[in-house]
């Protein structure tokens, strides 16, 4: 199963996140959960305005987490649980 969702992601450009944050910040509603999915090569991370809607998404949310199988996010954003899951193929 895992090899056919490899086999059918696309991308490795990185990833620019204010777009979905601003999208997710419209339509949350107050202590819902927030899961970010990502490897973390994100164009931009750093940026004022996606640090401020990562501060703004954590204070609304009963739960806000940041999963990987990559690298963990620099900076890692206040009031977020980073969780690294390896994927390990046979």
């Amino acid at each position: 199963m895992i090899e056919k969702v490899i086999k059918n992601l696309q991308g490795g450009g990185g990833t620019t996140i204010e777009p979905v944050l601003r999208k997710v910040s419209n339509l949350m509603r107050n202590k819902d959960i927030i899961v970010i999915f990502s490897d973390f090569c994100i164009w931009d991370w750093e940026d004022k305005d996606v640090q401020e809607l990562l501060r703004d998404l954590a204070s609304r949310a009963s739960v806000a987490v940041l999963v990987s199988t990559d690298q963990e996010p620099k900076p890692m954003p206040e009031d977020w649980i980073f969780v690294k899951v390896d994927i390990a193929q046979n």
